[in-house]
């Protein structure tokens, strides 16, 4: 049977495609795609005794089918605790299983001596990622920023009307877990009026709890609007106090024109 010419061609084509079919898939199924590990920013301080979150992220492409990664670290320099989010103490110079994403750590230093950690994420393939982690840890809390700005920039309002304030509240290149400041006002010459922070109305004395984790996720600042309250016509001044939990307090007072 004669076989055409342009069959041969056709077939050879098929086996053609084929093959580098085969072979795309191969490269999507295999397991030693380059990978990179990053570390979220973190303060250049921490309070002794106090968790620190740690997140390293595994950041991948590719279809890792077959890949399998492992996570160690060494703590060069400093005294402390690692663990993961959900407890599980990790020894220094021990591995844990990890998988791509997000792995949420927590440190806890428990002397005032630099820290200086070395983290290594390795997969079964022989490829390796290496992070430095360094910060300082202190005895004690340093003084945090706070400023209150009037948002129109203008001090008098009518007796109907509401006064808006910009509060910016930081603990400079620190990070304290849990950390909550009470914020307080007070009017001087006994007039009075109320204070709305976060959806909320509070009078005068009042504790209003600022947590740091949400000023943080804000620009570290949020608002308040003051309201007069009748009678409530005449010059005076409101004076904002925020605490933080050791005690320390700043306060900034601002004048208000009530017509």
């Amino acid at each position: 049977m004669k076989i055409h010419k342009s069959t041969f061609i056709l077939i050879g084509f098929c086996l053609v495609t084929l093959l580098f079919s085969c072979k795309d898939e191969a490269l999507d199924i295999r397991g030693d795609f380059p990978y990179t590990v990053t570390v979220d920013s973190l303060p250049r301080q921490i309070l002794v005794d106090n968790q620190l979150p740690l997140r390293l992220t595994v950041n991948v492409g590719g279809n890792f089918t077959d890949a399998k990664f492992t996570l160690d670290y060494v703590l060069r320099e400093g005294r402390g605790e690692l663990k993961t989010d959900q407890g599980v103490v990790i020894a220094s110079g021990k591995s844990i299983s990890v998988k791509p994403g997000a792995v949420n750590l927590i440190y806890t230093p428990t002397s005032i001596d630099k820290t200086d950690m070395f983290f290594t994420v390795r997969d079964n393939f022989g490829q390796e990622q290496k992070q430095e982690v360094t910060f300082e840890p202190v005895a004690n809390a340093p003084a945090f920023n706070f400023v209150v700005q009037t948002v129109s920039g203008v001090e008098t309002i009518s007796r109907l009307q509401s006064q808006e304030y910009s509060f910016y509240l930081r603990q400079q290149e620190f990070y304290l877990k849990d950390q909550v400041y009470q914020l307080t006002f007070s009017c001087s010459n006994n007039f009075d009026g109320t204070l709305t922070v976060n959806g909320q109305t509070w009078r005068q004395g009042d504790l209003i709890p600022i947590t740091y984790d949400q000023v943080k996720d804000t620009n570290f600042t949020f608002r308040g609007t003051y309201k007069p309250i009748e009678p409530a016509v005449g010059n005076y001044t409101i004076t904002f106090t925020c605490t933080d939990k050791f005690g320390v307090s700043k306060s900034q007072a601002k004048p208000i024109t009530v017509n």
